[in-house]
């Protein structure tokens, strides 16, 4: 879905800026933006065209690692969990959930937390 806005300049503007819009065009017409300065009856308009579609597409491209935590194919709970460290090692426990002994410890210092409330049967990630 391509939108625009199209703003009146003067000649001066042109001479001034000309060159740092057509600079400005090259380095966002990738990303679905597009600057021209166009004659309409007698006048200078700056349009500036947009894909808001193709924009939001690469502001959330959803860069970085995934999750590959077989936590969430098994559906352990918070209090399973608890429950497997206190019969297992957290080495132990960390392969079982398939992630390091280091998210483990985090996401239970995050269920642990005062200010949110959780219960056992909550899901653990």
């Amino acid at each position: 879905m391509h939108d625009y806005i199209s703003i009146r300049v003067s000649e001066y503007f042109l001479e001034l800026y000309g060159e740092k819009v057509n600079e400005l065009n090259e380095l966002l017409e990738t990303s679905g933006v597009n600057f021209s300065i166009e004659p309409k009856s007698n006048d200078l308009y700056l349009s500036i065209k947009y894909d808001k579609d193709k924009i939001r597409n690469q502001q959330t491209r959803n860069a970085g690692r995934r999750k590959n935590y077989k936590v969430n194919e098994k559906g352990y709970t918070y209090g399973e969990v608890k429950q497997l460290l206190k019969e297992h090692t957290a080495e132990e426990v960390s392969i079982m959930l398939g992630m390091s002994r280091r998210t483990l410890y985090r996401h239970l210092k995050e269920y642990e937390d005062p200010t949110s409330y959780h219960i056992d049967s909550d899901k653990f990630y």
